[in-house]
């Protein structure tokens, strides 16, 4: 129970950070179709962003950034040997971020179609 805690709030926490520092301001939302995410999604999915909402975007984004970092701390929190823990940790980020950036494209490439 204590770790769906752990893994509750630390989706929470970044979410609301992302979503403080990036979604409600207007000035950065404009540039969320030139972030790395978004080039990502460009190139190696094809999505077309133009044609997505840039707030949309941004809070989808948003939710797959705090579903990474939210599960990777979940998966640290069970190694008890630091160094072992930060590689660990690094290998299921990586793996996190193609699986979870290829669902959205895939997402976003559905409705890009409609």
């Amino acid at each position: 129970m204590n770790y769906v805690i752990n893994f509750l709030l630390s989706f929470v926490v970044v979410y609301l950070v992302y979503f403080i520092f990036v979604i409600s301001r207007k000035k950065i939302i404009n540039k969320i179709k030139t972030s790395l995410e978004a080039r990502l999604l460009i190139t190696k999915y094809k999505v077309d962003v133009d044609k997505i909402n840039s707030k949309e975007l941004a809070s989808k984004i948003a939710l797959c950034n705090s579903l990474i970092v939210s599960l990777v701390y979940l998966v640290t929190l069970f190694i008890n040997n630091f160094i072992l823990s930060m590689l660990v940790g690094f290998v299921i980020f990586l793996i996190l971020i193609f699986v979870v950036y290829k669902l959205l494209g895939k997402n976003l490439k559905k409705k890009e179609g409609n």
